[in-house]
């Protein structure tokens, strides 16, 4: 198979010579789907959109120069009130044949901004786009209509289409918003299996749309009919792209994937496209159907699909394992299992370990001690990083499940299972490292610590809930945040394990260095989780660190006593503005401060780590903060002008 990173550097060598000086794209114009040779050119932005949001999909560095050209373009053509239309603005066609805005050119525009930069679509932007969609609402929630036009209208105006309202869908699922009219649509027609639209050729372009944000209960038969489109698909490599893009992005069949990937390969062309096939419809010509499409359109899907293909195993980060070692770990774990004597003991146990094994972090829990050992360069034998994966695994399985008691949500059914857990980490922590003093110190230590801080918690940050109220005596002082690290603090003993059995003692500055890291780093995942969490947690009688400066500005600004209690139903909008224009700020700045002082300390060891294989564990905490901190200036702004 020819290299998938070759291929993307000439198709993007290929996209950057199409472009034109003013950012756009050419549209073509044919009277057959697969034959662009009679073609003729139009000047739709359409294709200038579709263009910039598969490429986002990619991280070449030559392409950012392309994208900005194509949002630029973007901009200006854009209404007043942010609203699209199919011809470019103040063009020939648009005065020959005008068509009114829409919602398909205006939300596969507005997607295309926001995945290209975010800050681009301010919160003005957001205000008058949702007033653009309520404009077009078929009733609220969904679904809409796709033409901006008077609600008296010929009726050919007011029609309701799948693939428009999977791009609105799309559109809103980039703000973390899911609407219920447009979800029913989409699941229904799942469901029946019909895609049909007035503005697409086949069934492929809806797929397409709908597989870049539904996640619902019906992702597997959506996958079903994808795989069962591949052999149509074979000889045309736009079609393709969209199946293997859509399949990516929903987790697709890794086998089926690579040999579309290499098919794809072998269908690129000399300098380095791949030919025009049609995407949507044109309007027709004396009633005959017309197609639009491109090669520059046809090369940027396919350099999505590439892109997405190559950026799906990063989404499970494997930590500096071997799938070898992972699977070596998780079958250890299962004969443990088997030797349990009674099946609903094995049963119960299993449940609590496959809370862990299906959580999103397993190659991470089971990957941290190869991780550490390739940053120290530490010469441990694989049997004890085995044993070091295996003790982080029993206690997060056990651990998960008494949080859940400590936060009044446990299942007494899982608790046996938890305790099994336990039982085998404490045995595993034994067994390790005979004779180190210095190692089995450490751990006494983090798991006393572990056990404070979570005592603290349930001292400190308890409310009681009561006919919808939640009542705190008072609101927890966090202080340093020493909390947020110890409580997750046995995660630290494997990492820590490593330099034990490398060797290092317990002064070592390698071994202070990691310890600083992983307090540092601890504690801005946990304010991170908790500015994500702390709405759940209010629900459950919980006051987390991020909601503190919340709930405080909320007690002044809406002169409330905490004594009274807080009623989650009634106040919800007011905490929620509370979060937004008090506690955002302070919590992503302390989120930042807690990773630089993270990257501080991993360079007091100097040459004795490499830093790169740690320092990536950051990006989670660090680039949500920096999207956090987008997002609220975005929300102000949308408050400032919804009125």
């Amino acid at each position: 198979m020819r290299p998938i990173l070759a291929g993307l550097h000439d198709a993007a060598a290929y996209l950057t010579r199409q472009q034109l000086p003013d950012g756009r794209f050419v549209s073509y114009t044919s009277p057959l789907p697969d034959d662009f040779a009679r073609a003729q050119a139009l000047p739709a932005t359409f294709a200038t959109s579709t263009i910039l949001a598969a490429v986002t999909a990619s991280s070449l560095p030559e392409l950012l120069p392309l994208r900005q050209r194509a949002a630029t373009f973007l901009l200006a053509q854009k209404s007043p009130d942010w609203s699209f239309n199919y011809w470019t603005r103040h063009s020939e066609q648009a005065a020959k044949q005008p068509y009114p805005d829409d919602l398909d050119d205006t939300f596969c525009a507005a997607a295309a901004l926001w995945q290209h930069d975010a800050t681009l679509v301010t919160g003005e932007a957001l205000a008058r786009l949702a007033h653009v969609l309520m404009a077009a609402e078929v009733r609220p929630g969904g679904p809409y209509r796709t033409w901006l036009v008077a609600p008296a209208a010929d009726g050919h105006w007011q029609d309701v289409d799948l693939a428009v309202n999977a791009n609105v869908g799309y559109f809103l699922s980039l703000q973390g918003v899911t609407v219920p009219g447009v979800l029913a649509l989409m699941e229904d027609r799942i469901r029946r299996a019909r895609y049909a639209s007035p503005y697409y050729p086949d069934a492929l372009a809806p797929l397409y749309f709908i597989s870049r944000w539904y996640r619902g209960k019906r992702v597997r038969p959506l996958k079903q009919q994808l795989l069962g489109r591949f052999a149509a698909a074979a000889t045309n490599p736009l079609q393709l792209a969209l199946i293997l893009s859509s399949l990516a992005r929903l987790g697709g069949e890794a086998v089926a994937l690579r040999a579309g990937v290499e098919l794809l390969l072998r269908m690129q062309q000399d300098d380095g496209s791949w030919p025009a096939r049609a995407f949507c419809l044109d309007p027709a010509v004396d009633g005959a159907a017309r197609y639009a499409g491109s090669p520059a359109l046809t090369t940027a899907l396919c350099i999505e699909a590439l892109s997405l293909y190559q950026a799906a195993p990063q989404t499970a980060p494997r930590a500096a394992s071997s799938d070898a070692h992972y699977e070596a770990v998780v079958q250890t774990a299962k004969q443990r299992l088997a030797e349990l004597p009674r099946a609903d003991l094995r049963a119960q146990t299993g449940l609590v370990l496959e809370r862990v094994l299906h959580s999103g972090n397993e190659r991470q829990i089971i990957g941290l001690p190869w991780l550490v050992a390739q940053a120290t360069h530490a010469a441990v034998a694989t049997a004890t990083l085995t044993q070091l994966a295996g003790a982080n695994l029993w206690g997060w399985a056990a651990y998960t499940i008494y949080d859940d008691f400590l936060d009044g949500e446990g299942q007494p059914a899982l608790l046996p299972g938890a305790t099994v857990c336990l039982r085998q980490l404490i045995l595993t922590l034994a067994a390790l490292l005979p004779g180190n003093d210095a190692f089995h110190e450490e751990v006494q230590r983090i798991m006393d610590r572990l056990d404070a801080a979570n005592t603290w918690e349930i001292c400190h940050c308890r409310g009681t809930l009561q006919d919808g109220r939640v009542y705190f005596s008072s609101l927890p002082e966090y202080g340093t945040y020493w909390q947020l690290a110890d409580r997750s603090l046995g995660h630290t003993i494997a990492a820590l394990g490593v330099l034990y059995a490398a060797g290092y003692g317990a002064d070592a500055p390698v071994m202070r260095a990691l310890r600083e890291f992983f307090r540092h780093y601890l504690i801005a995942r946990q304010l991170h989780d908790d500015a994500r969490d702390w709405e759940e947690d209010l629900r459950h009688g919980h006051c987390n660190a991020a909601a503190v400066p919340a709930i405080r500005h909320w007690l002044v600004t809406q002169h409330r006593a905490l004594e009274d209690g807080i009623d989650l139903a009634a106040e919800q909008e007011a905490l929620q503005a509370s979060m937004w224009e008090a506690a955002v700020v302070p919590v992503c700045a302390q989120i930042t401060r807690q990773v630089r002082a993270a990257r501080r300390a991993l360079r007091t060891a100097g040459d004795a780590v490499d830093t790169a294989p740690l320092l990536a564990l950051l990006d989670e905490p660090e680039q949500g903060a920096a999207q956090v901190l987008v997002k609220r200036q975005q929300v102000m702004d949308f408050i400032t002008h919804w009125s």
